[in-house]
């Protein structure tokens, strides 16, 4: 939000597992390109876009709770 770019699926994933810290805190936007998205209050994205952007993991995340929670209900009903 603060650099006003949305590149999600490009950006390098620093995880707890990897033991370490988000990389990018410490870059100026400047090093990621210019902003995609600007206002007169600073940089704001549309929500939209954040949602195209993460559509199919949210799809996959759903039918992964949804497929978790048939062995319980079957179990329950048998």
């Amino acid at each position: 939000m603060q650099c006003g770019r949305v590149d999600l699926k490009s950006a390098p994933y620093d995880t707890i597992q990897l033991d370490r810290g988000p990389s990018w805190l410490d870059k100026d936007c400047s090093q990621f390109g210019p902003p995609l998205f600007q206002s007169e209050n600073g940089s704001q994205i549309p929500l939209s876009i954040i949602l195209i952007q993460v559509q199919l993991e949210a799809v996959l995340w759903g039918m992964g709770t949804a497929i978790g929670e048939l062995p319980p209900y079957f179990i329950s009903r048998a």
